[in-house]
């Protein structure tokens, strides 16, 4: 059975992600750091296209970035994925958090890394 569960993410990082690449080898999602051309923050992108998730973050203008999307599998397996994110931020010393709703936009998990917005 198809599945798409929705997530979306919030970094407290007022100079973008830079120092999260020691850190990826714990997220099980394929990101990779890019530096955006837009204001020179790092950001994360999808490392290999895997069609197993849509995911879109883009470069901020305040503290807090925001990354969004879709992972297409069951909301248990969706999760372990986002919260090896979340072990990923942690380890990089970023405040974070993360919520992931089901296929009926029903909250199902959240976490959070001190976040105190």
């Amino acid at each position: 059975m198809h599945q798409e569960c929705y997530f979306f993410i919030e970094i407290n990082a007022p100079k973008g992600l830079a120092g999260i690449e020691k850190h990826l080898d714990k997220c099980k999602l394929s990101l990779k750091p890019y530096l955006s051309g837009y204001n020179n923050k790092v950001i994360l992108k999808n490392d290999m296209d895997d069609d197993r998730f849509e995911w879109g973050m883009d470069s901020s203008d305040t503290d807090v970035m925001v990354a969004s999307g879709y992972i297409c599998m069951p909301v248990a397996s969706a999760w372990k994925l986002l919260k090896s994110l979340s072990f990923a931020l942690t380890a990089a010393g970023f405040p974070h958090k993360i919520g992931l709703d089901d296929e009926e936009g029903n909250k199902k998990y959240s976490c959070s890394f001190l976040w105190e917005k």
